[in-house]
């Protein structure tokens, strides 16, 4: 709250702005059900009150629009209560073009009940099903009618895509500025008086049987990665200089690194690379496995088995898109997972990756050479490398736009979402139409999102 509190400070700060009027809206909303039960959330006010305080010290006129809470009236300063959405807007527009600075840090409800019960709604053994309709856009309303010279500033309170969700909000509503924080981090947010500061800065990790990737990300964004072979031993102190030459050329000290997470199906290499980040990062990493939360049900025959990475592949579509998606990874085994749209992981196939497939030809045969995994122009080849390579590409093509399709009729279900991943991924994608979007960062994502539902 300081740091907001200081720069609203800087911006009122200015001999201009004394004796202007400035409106401050706080607290959450209520929207009540029946006369006793209400839908709200757990905004206390503690922004707006600061931020009203600086204000009338700064000899600006306030009026402090919040809902209810427990605290005291601050002396000097104009104080209007308000219960439900309804309420707050009404007192808004009738105040919005007398002031020079709007300030919407209220937390108002984004639904109502269409209809509200005279009395108490009586527990019969039945379930309730509550019809909600849209409280009016306060915010929005106040940028539609913003008159010349007024500031309005807005707030956006985020679990996900923090930086996108406030950036979209700031045009949408016409805002001059937003504030954006999360509730994704411990002791963030609502009843608080943390509020985002600087994102995490996460080191993910991603063992794989033939490729260690690995990824700076600062909450959403990815600054910087690169990739290992996985096959080559390594000391804890060569992991160290790997780790180091990343965060050197992504201009990141070791300690801006706030934590670690790793993700592997390679067990042996383990313990050179925890010693490693407890060595030069001097953190304890988040290993994903039994245990870790990762918002996903397994229900698969033997749960245990079920390999690190794939469980981040499921965590990241479900929690992004909600619905059932088949997840492709095309690895050294290509793996197609599928997740329903409650977050239950079910069915898998598992089929030889594109690359073993390739290298199964050429190491079987005693002429045919080592070739290159592309597609070539048409699949009427002329020549044995061409050839080779369109038996490949074309066939395996074909492999997994059949596996998609028997996928989509045993589920029943044609509205999948089908996404991919990995390495010689984009050559698939790229070929046919089957696979709705191609993503080489889903094991970076997912890690994020498992790592924020475990440091909650």
């Amino acid at each position: 709250i300081d740091t907001i509190v200081n720069a609203c400070e800087m911006l009122i700060n200015n001999p201009c702005k004394v004796n202007k009027k400035i409106l401050i809206s706080t607290g959450a909303t209520k929207e009540y059900l029946d006369p006793i039960r209400y839908i709200t959330n757990p905004s206390s006010g503690k922004t707006g009150r600061e931020l009203a305080k600086v204000a009338y010290n700064y000899g600006m006129d306030v009026t402090l629009v919040t809902g209810e809470n427990d605290f005291e009236d601050i002396p000097f300063i104009k104080t209007i209560k308000c219960k439900s959405a309804h309420d707050m807007f009404v007192n808004i527009d009738a105040l919005k073009d007398d002031m020079d600075i709007i300030i919407m840090s209220a937390a108002i409800a984004d639904f109502t009940p269409k209809s509200k019960a005279d009395n108490k709604i009586k527990k019969d053994g039945n379930g309730l099903t509550l019809e909600l309709q849209p409280t009016v856009d306060i915010l929005k309303h106040l940028g539609a009618h913003k008159k010349d010279g007024q500031i309005l500033i807005g707030y956006a309170m985020e679990t996900i895509d923090l930086i996108n969700n406030a950036k979209a909000k700031l045009v949408k509503k016409n805002c001059d500025y937003i504030i954006a924080n999360t509730i994704s981090s411990n002791n963030q947010g609502f009843r608080s008086d943390v509020y985002i500061g600087r994102f995490t800065m996460l080191l993910a990790i991603d063992v794989g049987n033939t490729h260690i990737c690995m990824g700076i990300l600062d909450n959403d964004k990815i600054l910087g990665n690169f990739r290992l072979t996985t096959k080559t031993p390594r000391t804890s102190d060569e992991f160290g200089i790997c780790i180091s030459t990343l965060l050197a050329r992504s201009k990141i000290s070791p300690d801006k690194i706030d934590d670690v997470i790793i993700s592997s199906v390679v067990p042996k290499i383990m313990y050179s690379l925890t010693n490693c980040i407890r060595k030069y990062i001097n953190k304890e990493p988040l290993i994903i496995g039994p245990g870790i939360k990762t918002g996903i049900k397994i229900n698969q025959d033997n749960a245990r088995s079920v390999g690190a990475d794939r469980i981040v592949n499921v965590s990241y579509a479900y929690h992004t898109f909600k619905k059932p998606c088949i997840i492709i990874d095309f690895g050294t085994a290509t793996t197609f997972d599928y997740v329903n749209e409650k977050g239950e992981f079910e069915y898998t196939v598992i089929s030889p990756g594109l690359e073993i497939s390739a290298q199964a030809l050429y190491n079987q045969t005693a002429k045919l050479p080592e070739i290159e995994i592309k597609k070539p122009a048409s699949i009427l080849a002329t020549n044995t490398i061409d050839g080779m390579q369109a038996g490949v590409v074309y066939g395996y093509i074909g492999h997994v736009e059949y596996i998609i399709r028997q996928m989509k009729k045993e589920l029943k279900n044609n509205d999948i979402k089908v996404i991919a991943t990995g390495g010689l991924g984009r050559t698939i994608y790229n070929a046919t139409k089957i696979i709705d979007e191609f993503d080489p960062d889903i094991a970076f994502k997912g890690m994020k999102i498992i790592y924020d539902k475990n440091k909650k």
